[in-house]
């Protein structure tokens, strides 16, 4: 592996000034103060004594680099120094008058004695191994922690050695830690393990129920029974080999940096390395894809026993629409039969014989009662038809049974677990028998009637109810299933109780309060004066009205003006130039060198080389298109399609594409006709369906996009036009992806989001209070809100002109009882220990007290917005444009992703996520260079004499594609086709040539 950490466009970005600087941060980034240009007027009195005075300063200070004769000093940099000094200079004689070395060295120690710099100790360095050490356990990315000690150094006014120093100090300390943990594992090792890791390695997978590393991570496509024996059969591949190593001492990040390595390494290699370096992180690798492999085995049973039970509802449909005729003539029947009934009691005969006279004698209306009771369904449910489906579940239960283990800290989850026992105690009895002493507390009410319909068990719904019940413990998180990632405890996912209490930056970290009668107060004074605002204005507000107790709201009008329009398709279609995909990416690329990011993903200390530019980019584009790598290397006609799918395989990863979509969205954000947009710290967030071709475990029908099985694509989309998160989902689970996609901004920008709304598919009572405590307002454009429940203090004054409005009363005992558990979780998502989606997820169950108090202080949270809602014009409109931002968002995807009429070909769900995320990455740079240009554009009207009205900018969106060329070109010259007797060579004639 190469010596080296930082590619040479990184090392020039920390060690010298970054060539693409804007002029507004230029001139922060190098401004002296007064005091400065005072102490350097002062005490030097020949031009290039000061000027080399200053620029050392400006090194020190800003870059905390030292100054020496070999360093590249900008022009621009001269320039702006000498004006701040007040004087005029050459910027090409500086080198040649500032180049002795005991003037260079004298200012270089006046500087550290007047500004208390100091140059690094035996103690510095030892620090800084500790801080790599402590980042190195964690973070995966090199780079970062060499950002971080220069980061660290500067803040401490130490003089910062030579970048290649810091660089090995990093490269010394990871590969300490590296060679720390293999010998840890190794150590670990007997003989028969690493037999066992060896046979892994060199296992083929080419038959049986054997697996080769790689394999066994390829997901099946479609989930059913016999693709769940196939999970359950490579979690018994993975058992058999008998590793029981103590991972416990590797942090959880780090084992998934191991586990993407060894993914992403060739067989051949890996079997050729030394066991020492190889064996320990294939152990980790197996160890990291069964609890991957287990987790996909839960989602399986749960999607498993959905079907059963929709298939039951089906066949309920069927028997109704089958049974029609015999419905309709059983009906017809009995209002006859009763017809007769009800004119013999008026007229007080003899119903018996009035029956006998019209036909019906006793032997015939029993008839009529008894098919009337067996075409109706009373009870709705539907489950005594899927008893049918008990082969399909015995082909997996035992499967399920022997790889799952579930504990609980509830006793209230006993008869559960006991049910489990039995279940697996009849698995192995000879003649399948149920033990007789098999608990039925577990049951839900649905089925009990059907397991023990005559006070015996029926196992067949026994073992249906209690996987059922299982699958309802597993999603309300009242279980934990061993070995499993996603589905342990709460309690483990969370920052643990003792380092919580113990905690100084909780109100530095949440925007809370730190206890709950700070809160509950600040809350109530907020209501009160919302209650009073909408009281004393009601009547006056011409758009809001008052209608059975609710409110309702007029619809809001265009948000665009028609002056805008006109002006946006002026500037588009007369003034942006045509172009084409590929010139936008390459145009683009030179603005923001986002390219640079896509390193080896097993070598990330290689810098990027040139000629891969173009593979790079072409392999983005055949992504983001969706017309693929084959398709991508036939037009090309320059790189094979094995030449691209290498690259992409170890360059395109997740990582590297978020990189460098923070570029672009890093110079999106300088462009001042973005500020006409936004402020940059709002956002909006909409799914868009995506059919798939192929079985995929996370596609599902969905009624909203056809019959055909499909997925999401969730994008975050800010104020300025540009995406900044992207997940693919299953669909109608955009809720759990609000939190984790809202705090990525400023992970990405440095700014935080405060403000976000969703459509009703991203809305729920939880997020609101959750929102509130991670520093944003959830705004949703809720729909049909006038139905929306308004929640109120017991103490707040509800009379005067909103009396008939109708309120609820909050229970604030419950927010009290869990405050401190819920403040905890908020923590917990800031600092990163678990991700917001787990947490909604875990949040599901709505017997769980904790979640009760967190929707209490949602509705809360809730009321405080629709009270803000319905009396503001401007938060509507807000909320409407930024919908409406989304909603172009995903026009313009939709015209990017024309390849395979923008349907998912490939299974896996990580990548479909490279393809989406790809795909925003060029729908940002598409923003940016129309940005660029709309920019230019208006001013170049200027500059020739027009008057613009920018305030129409506002409404004028970069996201338009008319005049882009996503197709390439053909060439239809006849010069160049063949005669009419002439024929291109088949393939095979090409070869023998």
């Amino acid at each position: 592996m190469s010596q080296i950490i930082l590619t040479e466009a990184e090392r020039r970005e920390l060690t010298q000034i970054p060539h693409y600087m804007s002029d507004d941060d230029f001139q922060t980034f190098c401004s002296f103060d007064e005091e400065d240009i005072h102490n350097i007027v002062d005490k030097h009195r020949d031009l290039y004594s000061k000027l080399g005075y200053a620029v050392q300063l400006f090194h020190i200070r800003y870059l905390g680099w030292n100054y020496s004769p070999q360093t590249v000093v900008p022009i621009r940099l001269l320039d702006f120094i000498a004006k701040q000094l007040g004087e005029k200079t050459r910027p090409w004689s500086f080198k040649s008058n500032y180049k002795r070395s005991n003037t260079i060295s004298a200012h270089f120690y006046e500087i550290c004695k007047n500004y208390g710099y100091r140059q690094m100790t035996q103690d510095d360095e030892n620090n800084a191994y500790k801080i790599i050490a402590a980042n190195a356990d964690v973070v995966e990315n090199r780079v970062f922690i060499v950002k971080e000690i220069i980061s660290h150094l500067k803040k401490s006014m130490i003089i910062l050695p030579k970048i290649s120093t810091i660089e090995k100090w990093v490269l010394d300390v990871c590969n300490k830690k590296t060679a720390d943990i293999n010998r840890l594992i190794f150590s670990q090792f007997t003989n028969a393990e690493k037999l066992s890791i060896e046979k892994a390695l060199k296992c083929k997978g080419e038959g049986g129920n054997e697996y080769n590393l790689h394999q066994l991570r390829d997901v099946p496509g479609t989930i059913s029974p016999d693709t769940f024996c196939e999970l359950a059969d490579r979690i018994d591949y993975i058992d058999s080999l008998n590793l029981h190593i103590d991972l416990t001492a590797i942090s959880e990040n780090k084992r998934k940096s191991i586990t993407r390595h060894i993914a992403n390494r060739r067989l051949s290699s890996l079997q050729r390395s030394a066991a020492e370096n190889t064996y320990p992180s294939v152990a980790i690798y197996l160890h990291e894809t069964r609890k991957f492999l287990q987790d996909l085995a839960i989602e399986a049973n749960d999607s498993i026993v959905s079907n059963f039970i929709k298939k039951g509802d089906k066949r309920a449909e069927k028997q109704v629409l089958g049974n029609q005729k015999d419905i309709f003539g059983s009906m017809t029947d009995m209002l006859f039969a009763l017809d007769v009934v009800s004119a013999a009691l008026r007229g007080r005969k003899n119903v018996r014989k009035a029956l006998r006279d019209n036909g019906i004698p006793p032997e015939r209306l029993d008839e009529i009662i008894k098919r009337a009771r067996e075409l109706n369904r009373p009870n709705k449910d539907n489950l005594d038809l899927i008893n049918t489906q008990y082969s399909q579940i015995r082909k997996y239960s035992p499967r399920l049974l022997d790889i799952m283990e579930v504990t609980s800290e509830s006793t209230d989850m006993q008869p559960l677990i006991d049910a489990l026992d039995s279940l697996r105690l009849m698995n192995l009895s000879k003649d399948l028998t149920l033990p007789e002493d098999a608990p039925l507390d577990h049951i839900e009410k649905k089925f009990l009637k059907y397991v023990c319909p005559d006070g015996k068990i029926d196992k067949r719904y026994y073992e249906m109810a209690t996987l059922s019940s299982l699958r309802t413990a597993i999603r309300n998180n009242t279980v934990t299933v061993e070995g499993s990632e996603k589905y342990l405890s709460f309690e483990r996912d969370l920052v643990d109780k003792q380092t919580f209490c113990t905690a100084n930056d909780i109100l530095d970290v949440l925007s809370g309060f730190r206890t709950f009668e700070e809160y509950i107060a600040d809350r109530m004074q907020q209501m009160e004066e919302l209650l009073k605002f909408l009281n004393d204005n009601i009547n006056t507000l011409d758009d809001l009205w008052v209608e059975k107790g609710r409110m309702h709201l007029s619809k809001l009008g265009p948000a665009v003006p028609e002056e805008a329009e006109q002006f946006s398709k002026y500037i588009f279609k007369e003034l942006i130039p045509n172009t084409r995909l590929e010139q936008i990416l390459l145009e683009v690329d030179k603005w923001t060198h986002f390219t640079r990011h896509f390193l080896h993903v097993n070598l990330k200390n290689q810098s990027p080389k040139p000629d891969d530019l173009e593979k790079v980019l072409a392999s983005l584009m055949g992504y983001g298109t969706n017309v693929g790598l084959a398709k991508m290397s036939l037009s090309m006609n320059k790189y094979s399609f094995d030449q691209l799918y290498n690259l992409s395989l170890n360059c395109i990863t997740e990582e590297n594409l978020r990189n460098a979509q923070s570029e672009i969205i890093q110079e999106m954000r300088k462009l001042w006709v973005s500020d006409y947009w936004g402020t940059g710290n709002t956002s909006s967030s909409d799914g868009r369906g995506i059919k798939t071709v192929v079985s995929s475990h996370n596609s599902e029908p969905n009624p909203r996009h056809g019959i055909d099985r499909g997925c999401t694509i969730y994008r975050f989309v800010s104020d300025k036009y540009y995406v900044f998160f992207t997940k693919v989902i299953r669909t109608a689970r955009e809720l759990y992806q609000v939190l984790d996609g809202v705090l990525s901004h400023e992970k990405m920008t440095g700014v935080p989001v405060i403000e976000h709304t969703t459509d009703t598919g991203g809305y729920s009572d939880p997020l609101f209070g959750l929102a509130h405590l991670l520093g944003f307002s959830y705004v949703p454009r809720i729909k049909s809100v006038h139905k929306s429940k308004l929640f109120v203090f017991r103490d707040n004054n509800l009379g005067g002109n909103i009396k008939d409005v109708r309120f609820y009363k909050i229970n604030p005992k419950l927010i009290k009882d869990y405050y401190d558990d819920i403040l905890r979780i908020a923590y917990s998502i800031k600092k990163g220990k678990v991700s917001g989606e787990l947490v909604m997820r875990k949040l599901c169950n709505k017997k769980s007290n904790l979640r009760k108090a967190l929707v209490e202080m949602g509705r809360i949270e809730k009321t405080l917005f629709l009270l803000k809602y319905y009396t503001s014009v401007e938060l509507r409109r807000r909320i409407q444009v930024g919908l409406n931002k989304g909603e172009a968002n995903n026009l313009l995807a939709k015209a990017v992703q024309f390849g395979n009429e923008g349907k998912f070909t490939v299974k896996d769900a990580a990548k479909q996520q490279i393809r989406a995320s790809t795909l925003s990455l060029i729908m940002d740079a598409i923003c940016l260079w129309n940005a660029v240009y709309l920019q230019r554009s208006v001013e170049y009207l200027e500059h020739h004499g027009e008057k613009i009205e920018k305030d129409l900018l506002t409404h004028t969106s970069p996201q338009q594609y008319e005049h882009i060329n996503f197709l390439g070109r053909y060439d239809f010259n006849t010069d160049q086709s063949l005669d009419i007797n002439e024929y291109r060579k088949l393939k095979i004639e090409e070869v023998a040539v």
